[in-house]
């Protein structure tokens, strides 16, 4: 059937990142209701969500698999007309006090992808994919498209810059490769989403935001509204 290009350019995204989470996982011959689990994590609202669902529901009718693995997930409820969520000046303040006298690890690596995401706008999955090699000089970041796959260039305020540098400082991981990683220093994996939505969750707590919808996410949307 016709497919607008928006929506064909959406499909292969979506199959794409599938095909790569795969690559790490099992083979598409074993996958089951957990493997369909495990990958949704990276998508954070229920609209990405759908769309995941949707597109591999069709991926997998087209393969002629039987059952199809990816109708025994639900799709979620979407709410076209939910407001957007975002934060308010007091509360970005307050979310940046928490942080400001703890140096463990933790903090100072969510620190910097806080400010990573209210200064840049980046989605989670692009920050978590950076490399240390992707802060070129005089404050220049490589930015690869998690939609597109496309490279492109954007400037880091000084703000963001020295909170990186005093991150990767207090705590070097010379054997990793990306810009944000794990506790362990005996792993060359990036840090994961599902624990950056968690440490992010308490953190937000910790700061008395606790209103329902106000994430990570929700720092792209006050970026935006900036």
């Amino acid at each position: 059937r016709s497919r607008s290009e928006h929506i064909i350019r959406n499909a292969k995204s979506v199959l794409m990142r599938f095909v790569r989470f795969l690559e790490s996982s099992q083979p598409i011959s074993k996958i089951d209701t957990s493997v369909f689990m495990a990958f949704l994590e990276h998508f954070e609202s229920p609209s990405y969500r759908y769309n995941a669902i949707y597109f591999l529901r069709l991926f997998f009718d087209f393969l002629e698999t039987t059952p199809n693995p990816a109708r025994s997930i639900a799709l979620p409820k979407v709410n076209p007309s939910a407001k957007v969520k975002y934060l308010e000046p007091n509360e970005i303040k307050q979310l940046l006090l928490v942080m400001e006298n703890d140096v463990s690890q933790e903090y100072l690596r969510e620190r910097a992808i806080i400010l990573f995401v209210l200064f840049t706008g980046l989605r989670s999955n692009e920050i978590l994919s950076l490399k240390k090699k992707d802060l070129l000089p005089s404050g220049v970041l490589r930015i690869r498209d998690s939609k597109t796959h496309e490279s492109r260039l954007a400037s880091i305020p000084k703000e963001v810059q020295r909170s990186i540098a005093f991150y990767h400082s207090v705590y070097p991981n010379p054997c990793n490769e990306h810009v944000f990683y794990p506790e362990s220093p005996n792993t060359s994996k990036p840090l994961s989403y599902k624990t950056l939505r968690n440490r992010i969750k308490k953190i937000f707590h910790k700061a008395g935001i606790t209103q329902k919808g106000v994430n990570l996410h929700a720092l792209r949307h006050t970026f935006a509204r900036s």
